[in-house]
């Protein structure tokens, strides 16, 4: 979509409001307080529970809520950063969109790239390299299991989690939160497959010279993130962090798939910095 047929499409609050509306409701409107379907529409654009009274508003719950900013200018605001795949600054957002503060530009665009990242813990799917290994973290050894998409020759999503090398169920387990049924993995514990665990999945056979490059530069790049980043608490959570950073690097967005995540009721707060990482 060009930036004239969303000025065209999304131009008035009445346009923006009634597509949010469709998103959140597809199957029709359900009051947050009671469930009832019943409901009609107020002059605030609300919407009132015939039941229980109680009013909604279309944005509750989004990136919308509270906002000051018109719903038009969020929309362009949306457009703008899925068509800048190398990351648009709050200065040419706040210059493109004609805001009045660079304070408020940078808050709009912090609320976005957060939503750009609610997804990118999702399954893995092709060919995935996957592999159990040590760690180091600040001298320590740590044992985990990494999974890795190749895209020829090239790294894809990643997914990665500590676990207990004496118990191959937990490496089960991981498999099947991580990678999608039929996706080939490249694996060298066979005896994995011998015991018919992954039998959702298909095996690629390699030589033993095979190296795993994808996975071992992701394992570079995690220590040296890990060894500037790490300060204490659970491991897991700092390679949750580690994967969605990759992940949203690994990822462009279409204007509508944009829009709809950052309208479907999820709170959304905070900053996100900086990467910081190049894969």
């Amino acid at each position: 979509m060009e930036l004239y047929e969303i000025e065209k499409e999304f131009g008035t609050e009445k346009q923006c409001r009634e597509y949010i509306y469709k998103i959140r409701w597809s199957n029709g409107y359900g009051c947050p307080h009671c469930k009832s379907a019943e409901a009609w529409r107020t002059n605030e654009l609300k919407y009132k529970c015939q039941k229980c009274g109680h009013k909604a508003s279309v944005t509750v719950g989004t990136i919308f809520q509270d906002s000051h900013i018109p719903l038009p200018i969020w929309f362009k605001a949306i457009w703008y950063i899925s068509k800048d795949t190398n990351g648009i600054s709050a200065s040419k957002l706040q210059q493109l969109l004609n805001l009045g503060s660079n304070r408020t530009a940078l808050s709009m665009l912090h609320k976005i790239k957060q939503a750009m990242v609610c997804n990118s813990l999702d399954m893995l799917n092709g060919t995935v390299e996957l592999v159990t290994t040590d760690i180091s973290v600040h001298g320590k050894k740590e044992f985990v299991i990494f999974a890795v998409e190749k895209r020829n020759r090239k790294i894809g999503r990643i997914r990665i989690n500590k676990i207990d090398r004496n118990i191959p169920l937990e490496w089960v387990e991981f498999v099947d939160r991580s990678i999608e049924p039929n996706s080939t993995i490249i694996h060298r514990e066979l005896n994995l497959w011998k015991l018919h665990l992954y039998e959702d999945y298909i095996q690629a056979r390699k030589p033993e010279s095979y190296s795993f490059s994808c996975t071992r530069k992701v394992r570079s790049i995690l220590e040296n993130w890990l060894s500037a980043n790490y300060i204490e608490g659970e491991l897991a959570q700092y390679l949750n962090e580690f994967c969605i950073r990759v992940n949203s690097l690994k990822r462009n967005y279409d204007f509508f798939e944009l829009l709809n995540n950052l309208i479907k009721p999820k709170p959304i707060s905070g900053k996100v910095e900086p990467f910081g990482i190049e894969i």
